[in-house]
This record gives structure tokens, C-alpha cells and sequence, in this order.
């Protein structure tokens, strides 16, 4: 619409609809590195609830009331689920689809094959506390040694939109051939769109898989 221009309108429809996707995953993301970060410390309480006497799901409860949140919310609508007929395992798997985390994922597998098979349920979330601990050292190991790579990226992404600002606040040749020219128009279409694919194709190259 500002533009006049169907070309515009294509390239501001991708960038919409680019830019939603791009923050719901990034708040994603850190709903589960919070859930993570707090992941051993819930096992610790729960092994400890377990060896006190209480069963599975009471030591999950009073285990969660002293967590922060998202653990605490997350935990107590297992209960919640449980308490509504749904099968500890099930209510355990449902959690592997709101919160995407290869530790989560080892804490479902665990209790899911303990109440299949038997066993001391105590001992292994013990040492799945110990494996979550070893997994988050490596996790602040790898990003401390990708923050390079990612701030690049960041960078990338903004400075052709800074450079553009600047030329075409300072110049009127530039303003007219850039606003107002259909080539000019595509062109910084094109750039828009080439930005973000560079960007997104360096957070990809940037991720440490573990």
C-alpha cells in the first residue's frame, strides 16, 4: 500500500509473514531453555519426595510447588491430567509435545519404561539428574563457543537496513532511485528478502546440535 506496488505488497506479505513464525519460535525456545535450566534441580526434589515415601505423582506435586515457572505450571498440569483419568505416562508424553527438549524427552522415556518394566524408579532420576546436568555444561559450552557465529548473523541482518536508512536520508538521488523507481523498488525488495534468508541460513549453520 505505501509503495503502489503489487511487487511491494508480495515482499511485505513474505516478511509478514516470516517475522510471526520467527518470534513464536523464539519464545519457544525460551520457554524450554527456562524449563531445562530447572530440569535437574526438579529430579533432585523428586528423588528426594520418592525416598520421603510418596508416591510418583504426589512427589511431582509437591515437588513442582516451590519451582518457578514454566516448571511449576507445566508440572502441576501433569498432575491435573492424572487426576482427571489419564495415565501418568500419558499425561508425561503430552509434555513432549508443549515443550521441545531432548531432556524432556529423557524424563518421559524413563518414567514411561519404569512403569512398564518395574524397577527402582529413585536410581534412575538420580542419574537422569546427573545426565541433565552434563547436558546443560555442554549446552553453555557450545553456545558460549557459537556467540560469534550468531552475533555475525544478527549483525548481517541489520546493517543493509541501517546502510539503505542512511543513504537515502542523506542523498536524493538515492531516495528518488530507490522510493520511487520500480527497479530501485525491486531491488530493495530483493535485498529485504536476501537479509533474512542470510540470516536465517547463519542461525542454522550456528546451532550446536547435542
Amino acid at each position: 500500500i505505501a509503495f503502489g506496488s503489487p511487487i511491494s505488497v508480495a515482499g511485505a506479505a513474505l516478511v509478514a509473514f516470516m517475522i510471526p513464525r520467527f518470534v513464536i519460535k523464539k519464545k519457544g525456545s525460551r520457554r524450554a531453555a527456562a524449563f531445562e535450566n530447572r530440569l535437574a534441580e526438579m529430579l533432585d526434589l523428586l528423588v528426594g519426595s520418592l525416598r520421603a515415601g510418596q508416591g510418583t505423582l504426589q512427589a511431582i506435586e509437591s515437588a513442582s510447588s516451590v519451582q518457578p515457572e514454566p516448571m511449576r505450571s507445566e508440572m502441576l498440569r501433569i498432575v491435573g491430567q492424572v487426576n482427571m483419568g489419564t495415565s501418568i505416562s500419558d499425561a508425561m508424553e503430552s509434555l513432549t509435545t508443549r515443550i521441545d527438549s531432548r531432556d524432556v524427552d529423557l524424563l518421559v522415556a524413563a518414567i514411561s519404561i519404569n512403569r512398564e518394566t518395574g524397577g527402582n524408579l529413585t536410581e534412575v532420576l538420580e542419574r537422569l539428574a546427573q545426565t541433565v546436568r552434563q547436558r546443560r555444561n555442554i549446552r553453555a559450552e557450545a553456545k558460549a563457543l557459537t556467540a560469534a557465529p550468531r552475533a555475525t548473523s544478527y549483525f548481517l541482518l541489520v546493517i543493509p537496513f541501517i546502510i539503505t536508512g542512511y543513504s537515502v536520508a542523506i542523498s536524493p538521488i538515492y531516495r528518488e532511485r530507490l522510493l520511487h523507481d520500480p527497479v530501485g523498488r525491486m531491488i530493495v525488495i530483493g535485498a529485504i528478502i536476501w537479509s533474512f534468508i542470510g540470516f536465517f541460513i547463519s542461525q542454522k549453520l550456528s546451532k550446536a546440535e547435542y
